[in-house]
């Protein structure tokens, strides 16, 4: 998923309400090293696993445009869009 400027935006609100990065890293379930490469432009995609890890995370502070989420390798492939309701029913809710 291309990181939008929306996305950017969440990300580091997400970030700075956690405290430091390595917390949200830590909740979410993601590498420290690629968060700070996403939030400082090093990276521009973020990839399907990832998302689906932090989406829940940074809708609070998202424009409900992006709050979609869509299946792994769905692209092209006629399958729906994937909400973050239907993410947690899959289990991938957040960690507190």
């Amino acid at each position: 998923m291309k990181i939008t400027e929306d996305i950017l935006k969440a990300l580091k609100e997400a970030v700075k309400q956690s405290g430091f990065k390595a917390n949200f890293a830590r909740k979410a379930r993601v590498d420290k090293a690629n968060l700070t490469r996403w939030i400082n432009g090093a990276i521009k995609t973020i990839s399907d696993d990832s998302w689906l890890k932090l989406e829940p995370f940074l809708k609070p502070y998202m424009n409900t445009e992006q709050r979609v989420t869509f299946h792994p390798g769905a692209e092209g492939k006629g399958k729906e869009p994937q909400t973050a309701v239907e993410g947690k029913r899959r289990g991938l809710k957040p960690k507190y």
